[in-house]
């Protein structure tokens, strides 16, 4: 099983400074704590650099760091 799961890759549209799958794990968390944030508008903000309002994105990019700062360590 721990080969299995050490086999595991990342969403192709991921990049070595983008995870897609933190960022969506990153806006489900956060919808459910009541955040009104749209994946598509997250990913476009972490993947392309798409500026928002710091209010709509900041919580997430918290959340996202500390997945990523979770995952690393």
């Amino acid at each position: 099983m721990q080969s299995k799961f050490n086999a595991l890759e990342d969403a192709e549209i991921s990049t070595d400074t983008f995870s897609f799958y933190v960022s969506v794990s990153s806006v489900l968390s956060s919808k459910i704590e009541g955040e009104n944030i749209e994946l598509d508008s997250y990913v476009k903000h972490k993947k392309f650099g798409v500026a928002f309002l710091l209010d709509y994105t900041k919580k997430i990019d918290n959340l996202y760091n500390a997945y990523t700062f979770a995952k690393n360590n």
